[in-house]
């Protein structure tokens, strides 16, 4: 990288960022209408490993630099009609942030909403996130997307017709690699409901070094949902019928995915009743084998039934209940059966004996088994995680993970797991300092198996903050003890240490990382890398919306339903929980700073939920929801999970303001996202901030999906955004 050309750069953000900030002081200068909100960080950092290299996170060693920018800017001209744009990118030598080198585009987005007038309509060019149903489109695209909203007396319809390339990155953007164009028509029937009209074609370009040949397909499909109340039920039907033709195989020498046709559907009932606390779900899906569009992530050769309910008691607690049919490779010859019925129960778990005792505990039995007979797996898994004060000034946790799975083939792969995880967090504070120190520890015993272990891991966390400084620390040691005939015992450090110094628009930082793999018998593995960078912010309101004068601040009366959308930055702790209260949503615990309950806001969503109020002053900072992952070991599990708590999410909010997006889903997901190579961020703009969704970096390695509500952000290539103190 050309040293002068980033030290300009770098020089060129800060002064236009002063220049954009004081320019509009008075009642003039450039851009004086519009809103800016601008960013740079540069970053200097050095890897290294020692050892035989095969277990360092780490490919590339010594000095990698870089400087990321981003200028988000809009201006609000009427009443119903706004400009938005967003353009990041980044001034790159640093082979883990990009391979490209020089300046490297990583979001570009201009965005025209007007909602009076005639017709009503919205258009995109640059990044933005393609969305037309479940079966059809759902992904990011580069290119172009225009929506336009027609009214027939009361009833309002929507259209929406979009083209564009789904590319990594604008360096290498081909708009013939993977272009897709599509339409839908969603036509809103106050007695019949909403039904949208579905098309989307797809062409990819040979690849002859691969033995592939141009591809082409469409689908099209008929979707629709009707809300209806029958007595006391609130129902909600939802359902997608699909057709495909075309090419999902370009390979030349198996040309089995050419020419194809096949049929896909799925409904959906929902119902929550209103006499009884009582929330039901029943689904019903089935894709034949070459119903593969591209634009989707649905299991091609599979069929399912699914049904759940819940049940809420007085004092709080949560009672769920799931009944699952998967049907895999249906029509392939070899089908593979996987039933499974679990239970589960949260909230305050004992309220008469122990009041103070809250978390959840699920329950599952499954079977899998093929036709031939080469799978035949029962499991049955018991986990709880449970939370109580163990005094005024330590809070204790406890995980268990139980599981037994007995393999009746011939290869009888048995195996039993035990594991419990305790911990405890300590908040404390000394005159102006504040913290909080979290000790663990987790012993993992594997049994019946081939190889058997014990595994131990002692864990420390602690955060502390004093005025503008704040230190995070996280460190683990695993010790795997597998005490089989020829097998390795291996010895696994992980330590991250982070400080942060404020002061103004200026964010300098310092980050440590340290990775260990000591195998016996076999060669050490040591790695680490240290990081040094500075972030510079820059925002300036309008001087039209700076003269206005604040807002009305929220109130929790907007609370009506569980949407994070109403619970707002800003509003009173204890108004709000009054509110969330007279929901059925209770017994939250507090854990560093936060009061969290076991709640399921995405009714449609099985995955555990929880819902996170971080507070200071009798005032909310963060109102967030937690989802977890249920099996990260499957790619397609995970990947299939967080599209379909996307789309939930979506059909909620209406399309994101911004999606940014980086990487793919793969066997080493874990490591992709704590080395920044993987991101998945969603944001949706409030009225008290912005709604942001994705799977955040944390320290101590853990990922899960989460839904944030809050005033303002770091940047989008900022991972470390998620909340650490809840565990």
């Amino acid at each position: 990288m050309n040293a002068k050309g980033l030290l300009a750069l770098v020089l060129g953000v800060v002064i236009a960022g002063n220049v954009v900030v004081h320019a509009a002081d008075g009642t003039g200068g450039p851009f004086a209408d519009w809103n800016l909100f601008g960013t740079n960080t540069l970053r200097l950092d050095h890897f290294d490993s020692y050892g035989p290299g095969d277990g360092s996170p780490y490919p590339f060693e010594g000095p990698q630099i870089y400087d990321e920018f981003g200028l988000s800017f809009d201006r609000q001209d009427r009443d119903y009609a706004r400009w938005r744009g967003q353009v990041f990118g980044v001034l790159n030598g640093n082979r883990y942030r990009s391979l490209d080198d020089d300046v490297v585009p990583e979001r570009l987005n201009l965005t025209r909403e007007v909602g009076d007038g005639a017709l009503p309509y919205r258009w995109e060019v640059g990044d933005y996130f393609s969305y037309l149903s479940y079966m059809t489109q759902q992904r990011s695209m580069k290119g172009g997307q225009i929506e336009l909203q027609p009214h027939f007396g009361n009833r309002i319809d929507s259209l929406i017709v979009f083209a564009g390339a789904n590319e990594p990155s604008w360096q290498d953007f081909d708009p013939h690699e993977d272009v897709s164009a599509g339409a839908s028509y969603l036509l809103n029937s106050e007695r019949f409901g909403a039904w949208g009209f579905n098309t989307v074609f797809n062409h990819r370009d040979s690849r002859a070094r691969r033995g592939e040949i141009d591809r082409n397909q469409m689908v099209a499909s008929v979707n629709f949902e009707r809300g209806l109340l029958l007595g006391s039920e609130a129902l909600n039907f939802e359902g997608e019928y699909a057709h495909f033709t075309g090419d999902h195989d370009g390979l030349t020498t198996a040309a089995s995915g050419r020419d194809r046709s096949a049929k896909g559907y799925f409904v959906e009932l929902t119902g929550l009743s209103q006499a009884l606390p009582l929330d039901y779900r029943l689904r019903a899906e089935r894709y034949e084998k070459d119903f593969r569009p591209r634009g989707t992530v649905v299991t091609a050769d599979r069929r399912s039934a699914e049904a759940h309910a819940g049940w809420r008691f007085a004092a709080g607690q949560s009672l769920r209940m799931r009944l699952q049919h998967f049907d895999d490779v249906f029509q392939s010859g070899n089908e593979l059966e996987t039933r499974t019925g679990g239970i589960n129960w949260s909230g305050p778990l004992l309220p008469a004996a122990m009041p103070d005792l809250y978390g959840q505990v699920d329950f599952y039995a499954q079977r899998r088994d093929n036709v031939l007979a080469t799978i035949d797996l029962r499991t049955y898994t018991l986990t709880a995680d449970i939370s109580k004060p163990i005094t005024t000034a330590w809070y204790g946790r406890i995980g268990l993970f139980l599981q037994d799975i007995d393999d009746r083939t011939a290869f009888d792969a048995d195996r039993d797991t035990w594991q419990v995880a305790v911990s405890a967090d300590h908040l404390f504070t000394v005159g102006t300092l504040s913290g909080l120190i979290t000790p663990g520890l987790l012993v993992r015993l594997e049994r019946d198996s081939r190889p058997k272990s014990d595994d131990f891991q002692p864990t420390l966390a602690f955060q502390l903050s004093q005025d503008r400084h704040m230190v995070g620390f996280n460190y683990g040691v695993l010790m795997q003890d597998r005490f089989d005939t020829g097998t390795t015992d291996v010895l696994t450090h992980t330590m991250t240490a982070d400080y942060r110094y404020t002061r103004n628009q200026h964010l300098l930082g310092v980050e440590f990382n340290y990775f260990g793999r000591h195998p016996d018998p076999g060669l050490n593995t040591d790695a680490w890398n240290v990081g040094v960078y500075w972030t510079y912010t820059f925002d300036r309101p309008a001087v039209r919306a700076r003269a206005a004068g604040p807002g009305v601040l929220p109130t929790a009366a907007g609370i009506t339903a569980l949407d994070l959308r109403n619970i707002a930055p800003g509003l009173v702790l204890g108004d709000t929980t009054t509110a969330l209260g007279a929901l059925g949503v209770t017994g939250a615990t507090e854990q560093g700073g936060a009061l969290v309950y076991e709640s399921q806001l995405l009714r449609e969503i099985p995955q555990r939920q929880r819902l996170v109020l971080v507070h200071s002053a009798d005032q909310i900072d963060t109102a967030a929801l937690l989802i977890e992952f249920d099996n990260l070991g499957s790619v397609d599990t995970v990947q299939q999970t967080f599209e379909r708590v996307r789309k939930a999410l979506i059909d909620r909010y209406g399309p994101p303001a911004a999606v940014f997006e980086e990487g793919e889903f793969g066997p080493n997901l874990v490591r992709d996202i704590n080395a920044q190579r993987f991101i998945r961020i969603t944001e949706w703009q409030t009225a008290q901030g912005v709604l942001r969704f994705g799977i955040p970096r944390r320290y101590d390695g853990r990922i899960r999906m989460e839904l944030q509500h809050r005033p303002v952000f770091p940047a989008l290539r900022d991972t470390l955004w998620g909340l650490e103190a809840v565990r």
